[in-house]
């Protein structure tokens, strides 16, 4: 996970699509232990 963030800080132009998906990744994850 840490690993990824460092990515996606560095790969600024993906940020924002990368982001996203690791949010909705995120989100999915929050359900799934919600559940």
């Amino acid at each position: 996970m840490e690993a990824k963030r460092v990515e996606q800080k560095l790969t600024g132009a993906n940020l924002p699509t990368t982001f996203t998906a690791s949010r909705k990744s995120s989100s999915s994850s929050l359900a799934s232990q919600s559940t």
